[in-house]
């Protein structure tokens, strides 16, 4: 029965006989990284901002600060259209 080993690092001897494991080497290791993706960059700059007047209008359902949602004016009038 083989072990599932997904869960865990690989140990030096693990790396050395399944070189293609996930990870940054192996079949991988030549690929760039992808550039960011433009439709999450709001959501990761409103999780670096520190001012605590911060607002999230990232990707996702806007609520109040009574956690009832929040439909924008501009969503409203695309729905009557």
């Amino acid at each position: 029965v083989q072990e599932c080993r997904a869960e865990r690092a690989a140990t030096p001897i693990e790396a050395d006989l399944y070189p293609y494991r996930t990870g940054t080497m192996g079949l991988f290791s030549n690929l760039e990284m992808a550039p960011a993706d433009p439709v999450l960059k709001t959501s990761q700059e409103f999780a670096a901002d520190t001012d605590p007047r911060k607002i999230n209008l990232g990707v996702g359902a806007y609520r109040t600060e009574d956690a009832k949602p929040f439909v924008l004016n501009v969503v409203r009038e695309a729905e009557q259209e």
